[in-house]
């Protein structure tokens, strides 16, 4: 009976020591717990239960403005209404119902507002900007079947002078896939606006400022106002201030738009490379582009014959007779020609069995370098093609940097293009033959050049031998702590003595004195000049060029005029060169 009674006893303590362990297990399974939820994760569990009473909202920077010279607005903002979505406490049926309904109301798809949306990290984003007086009756009418939408106040880009400038200043648009993943967008959202293409796109760093943040308490009550928990302001983006004159830019797209010939007019100061007007007809109306383009309205501009979102400034074409300048100073330097050489012009010239013909079939009798250039000649220079060789042409090309970009600061330009044998054998898979440098000698058959290159190109002439960086902005910020942006110096163009550039400047102004440019002979101010005509595929008008620059013995000014399939270089674009002198020598 002891016995029972001891083993009894001894059962009972084990079973209490082990009721006493699973107590203390417990115990300290919820001790640990609550360490661990207090201390290790508290930080982020209190940061939860914070977002949980709180609706964070982005406020935007204002972006910085873009000015001309003379502090006149190019690029501004405006208060506009924009849709905000936040998809953070709605169920995937209601964000979809919210989405295709905003779908029909506005000229938009479901799959680009879903596109705008990151559902790996909801948070609000900007759905849709811009919004017109339409579009914002018809969301206020239906606002109770959109469940996360608010229309806010919002700064949306806008240009007051529309198309005039749209090629160089760019314009603003939603942020692409493809961009959220590049470093360079870290800081941006689904919806947020950028830029695109020109000046916009390149500043974008600094234009875009950095964004505030606003966070409210929920209320339980609907109509009660959130108070604010929490406001980071936003910091604006920095202003942009560009060498381009607003007047002259809208006098100069106003001649193309009135001649009606798709082209390029340039106007660049010959010291220091500043653009004073940099004109691309047809362009089209970057506003348009706040909330993105309709169906009808991409098409219609897609459609367009002159095509107006090419930039013909900085895109390539045969420059015809401009190149001569090119060609006179390898003659030159290549002890070819000399400012004393007689040619006899006959109006054609025979090389290698083929007849290679001027513009004038009838010739021109005995000329001298100086009145090849005023008539622009071309059987002078296909002698001379054949006398020097390509390689000349191409060694002098390439001191004049042709065929490569400016460096002008925008986004993207073309190279252009001067050709040799080796190019033809690479690209063409044929041999260069004696012909190939005739025609590349008065800038045709594979020389192709941009009209900013061509503008720098005459600078040079006019500067005394100086290759000047082309480009847009003066200053970046305020006018006392703003910064220029860093270019790269002028250069000389190698190995040209003083002489050689005194015979081309003579020719040049002896074109307007008698020459192919007469019409911009002026009372009162002395202008150099060189006309050219670059005849182009079978059955279009030819590119009709004029350089220039003013005064002849002080430039103040270089210019370029391109005109698309515009016809003859004296006939049509010399005299739209002859207004832009008028307007700057105040003779308009």
């Amino acid at each position: 009976m002891l016995y029972e009674l001891n083993q009894h006893q001894t059962r009972l303590q084990f079973r209490l020591l082990w009721l006493a362990l699973l107590a203390a297990g417990i115990f300290l399974a919820l001790f640990g717990r609550l360490f661990y939820l207090q201390v290790v994760v508290g930080e982020q569990y209190s940061e939860k239960a914070l977002n949980n009473r709180l609706r964070s909202e982005p406020i935007l920077a204002p972006r910085g403005n873009i000015y001309d010279r003379k502090g006149q607005i190019l690029a501004t903002n405006k208060e506009a209404h924009a849709l905000r979505f936040d998809p953070r406490q709605l169920s995937n049926a209601q964000i979809y119902q919210t989405l295709q309904l905003l779908s029909r109301y506005l000229d938009s798809t479901y799959e680009d507002l879903r596109g705008r949306i990151d559902f790996r990290y909801p948070q609000p984003v900007y759905l849709y900007h811009d919004l017109s007086p339409q579009e914002l009756a018809v969301v206020l009418e239906h606002r109770d079947r959109l469940p996360g939408i608010q229309i806010v106040t919002s700064l949306e880009r806008y240009y007051p002078l529309q198309e005039r400038m749209a090629h160089f200043l760019g314009h603003m648009g939603q942020i692409s896939p493809d961009e959220l993943q590049d470093p360079a967008y870290q800081q941006y959202v689904p919806g947020a606006q950028v830029g695109k293409g020109g000046l916009e796109r390149l500043y974008e760093p600094f234009l875009k400022g950095v964004d505030g943040r606003e966070s409210r308490e929920l209320q339980l009550r609907k109509d009660e106002t959130d108070p604010v928990y929490q406001r980071t302001e936003p910091i604006p983006g920095h202003d942009l201030r560009l060498t381009i004159d607003k007047d002259l830019q809208t006098f100069c797209y106003e001649l193309l738009k009135k001649q009606g010939v798709a082209g390029s007019i340039i106007v660049m100061e010959p010291q220091t490379g500043e653009l004073l007007a940099l004109v691309s007809y047809p362009a089209y109306d970057p506003n348009l582009f706040n909330k993105g383009l309709s169906q009808a309205q991409w098409e219609a501009l897609q459609n367009d014959p002159l095509h107006p979102f090419l930039d013909r400034s900085t895109n390539a074409y045969a420059p015809g007779s401009i190149y001569k300048v090119v060609s006179t100073l390898a003659a030159l330097g290549t002890g070819h020609l000399t400012p004393a050489r007689q040619f006899i012009s006959r109006g054609s010239l025979r090389v290698s069995g083929h007849l290679f013909y001027d513009w004038n079939r009838q010739g021109f009798g005995q000329v001298d370098i100086h009145q090849a250039l005023a008539h622009s000649i071309d059987t002078v220079y296909y002698e001379l093609s054949q006398e020097m060789g390509m390689q000349a042409i191409e060694d002098y090309s390439e001191r004049f940097a042709l065929g490569h970009p400016t460096g002008v600061d925008l986004p993207a330009e073309a190279s252009g293009l001067i050709p040799s044998p080796a190019w033809k054998q690479q690209r063409l898979k044929q041999p260069w033959m004696p012909g190939d440098a005739v025609n590349a000698s008065i800038g045709q058959g594979f020389v192709q050049m941009t009209p900013l290159q061509a503008v720098r190109m005459t600078a040079a002439v006019a500067n005394g031998g100086y290759l000047v960086p082309p480009h847009l902005v003066q200053k970046i910020g305020g006018d006392v702590q703003g910064l220029s942006p860093a270019r790269p110096a002028a250069v000389p163009v190698a190995d040209i003595p003083p002489a050689d550039w005194q015979t081309v400047r003579r020719g040049l102004e002896e074109a307007v004195t008698y020459g192919t440019a007469k019409v911009l002979k002026m009372p009162r101010v002395r202008v150099a000049a060189k006309t050219g005509t670059a005849e182009t595929i079978p059955g279009k008008k030819d590119h009709a060029w004029i350089i220039a620059y003013a005064p002849a013995e002080s430039p103040r000014y270089a210019m370029t005029v391109f005109l698309e399939h515009g016809g003859s270089g004296g006939g049509k674009a010399a005299p739209l060169g002859r207004k832009v002198f008028d307007y700057l020598f105040g003779n308009s």
